[in-house]
């Protein structure tokens, strides 16, 4: 069990930190295409890691909800795989999450964005959230905790951060779920040794 991981606690376990808590990250991505390499839960994958290294660092002041892993992405949609929702809907979701905690105590809410779609909804978001139910809700996107002198150093090929589906994102990938990785190439060597 990740410290702080709402999904992998027991209400007894939340209840027993719930006064201590300060903060719940809610992180938020998407399910569409990345490439023909990467699957399709990577921006939703990608925001929750970050979220649980924070809220394993922060713990017990920070509790991470589980990832959103639908965002705006009309236009993957000629993708087969693709889920896309409104504007609407994830400013929903997003406002019924955090009043769900403003009952129980929470007054301030961090959203890790992982999908570059999701952005002006997001900034919409956090301001309903903040007028709706006075508390303080902002947002980044999991790529600005990169330092800057990561970026001019060329830490990746292309400079492109966070790109789509290139450098950075499939580094990102291979670090936080290899064994997707190798269970593909597994099936992918298998299928080709068939095929011959």
């Amino acid at each position: 069990m990740e410290k702080g991981v709402l999904s992998d606690m027991t209400w007894k376990e939340v209840a027993e930190v719930m006064d201590a808590v300060k903060m719940v990250i809610i992180p938020v991505g998407s399910t569409e295409q990345h490439g023909p390499h990467l699957p399709l839960k990577h921006d939703a994958a990608s925001a929750f890691y970050v979220a649980e290294r924070l809220a394993e660092a922060l713990y017990p002041r920070v509790l991470v909800t589980p990832a959103i892993p639908f965002g705006v992405s009309y236009h993957h949609m000629h993708f087969p795989g693709t889920i896309s929702v409104s504007p609407n809907t994830l400013t929903s979701l997003i406002a019924d999450i955090c009043e769900s905690f403003v009952s129980h105590g929470v007054r301030n809410f961090l959203i890790i964005n992982g999908h570059g779609g999701n952005f002006e909804t997001l900034s919409t978001a956090v301001i309903t959230v903040n007028r709706r139910l006075g508390v303080d809700a902002f947002f980044v996107n999991y790529w600005d905790f990169l330092p800057k002198q990561a970026i001019n150093n060329k830490l990746v090929e292309d400079e492109k951060v966070p790109g789509h589906s290139a450098d950075f994102e499939t580094s990102i990938a291979l670090h936080i779920y290899p064994k997707w990785f190798a269970c593909t190439l597994s099936k992918t060597l298998t299928m080709r040794t068939l095929n011959y």
